[in-house]
């Protein structure tokens, strides 16, 4: 049995997108659709820890 499920690494990247762009929103108020597209686009987790 792996350490982390399919389904609860799908929400742990999701909550580190959401994390990097609050932080981008507060920073900078407009985040451009682009942007948040290519964020959302992050599979790995270690990228988005360092995002944020």
């Amino acid at each position: 049995m792996p350490v982390l499920s399919h389904m609860e690494l799908r929400a742990i990247l999701q909550n580190a997108r959401e994390s990097v762009l609050d932080v981008l929103e507060v920073r900078f108020a407009a985040v451009p659709p682009e942007l948040i597209e290519a964020i959302n686009q992050i599979e790995d987790a270690s990228v988005l820890k360092q995002l944020s």
